[in-house]
């Protein structure tokens, strides 16, 4: 995620409201840095690079006036580099992948409760999705003995339960999941109809 400054976002929200856009996308966690504050997990914010709690209900409260909506994003589970840097032993030491466990699906769960609490108007919340290195988890046992325990024989249905997973954790909390297309036509069936699917790359459903 780069970093951009309140006044740089406060400016984009001034341009939505210009061109007659009700919404706008914030990226906040990549490998490059994840830029959100943290209660539960505060080693993952990237120092000098974040923005405060203040500093988002500003955004939050700018936008609201404005009649914009935000669509805060947590890319999950790929784009995680500061998720094994700051907690490796939770979600795994690879650079670009969280493995699979109940104890990590527990701990990204608490994260995007802190995510819903710092947009308290946000009707969406965007969870990534894309891009998933799925051979990184035939070199995790954590990852093996969860697929063993939820009976999924295979890396493509271990990608589109996670996500789906993932998206049902946002239903629950009365949000909207926005998802990345990156998961196979074969998996439809693990993500919530509720979702709101982007085509970026437009091929993965083919």
């Amino acid at each position: 995620a780069r970093y951009h400054s309140v006044e740089l976002i406060c400016h984009y929200i001034d341009l939505c409201v210009f061109f007659k856009l009700n919404g706008i996308h914030l990226h906040f966690t990549d490998n490059m840095g994840y830029t959100l504050p943290s209660k539960s997990y505060p080693k993952l914010t990237t120092k000098e690079r974040f923005y405060t709690c203040d500093e988002i209900a500003y955004i939050v409260n700018y936008a609201k006036i404005r009649g914009i909506d935000i669509i805060p994003e947590l890319d999950l589970p790929a784009h995680t580099k500061p998720f094994a840097d700051a907690y490796g032993e939770i979600f795994g030491e690879f650079q670009d992948n969280l493995r699979a466990s109940e104890v990590v699906f527990q701990s990204l769960k608490t994260l995007i409760q802190e995510l819903v609490e710092l947009f308290p108007n946000s009707k969406y919340i965007h969870i990534g999705g894309d891009e998933v290195k799925t051979q990184y988890w035939l070199n995790d046992q954590d990852t093996l003995e969860y697929m063993k325990e939820m009976k999924i024989d295979n890396l493509s249905d271990l990608y589109c339960h996670y996500i789906g997973r993932l998206a049902q954790i946002v239903l629950d909390m009365g949000r909207i999941p926005v998802i990345w297309e990156g998961f196979p036509r074969s998996g439809n069936s693990y993500i919530p109809r509720e979702s709101l699917i982007i085509a970026w790359e437009c091929y993965y459903q083919m």
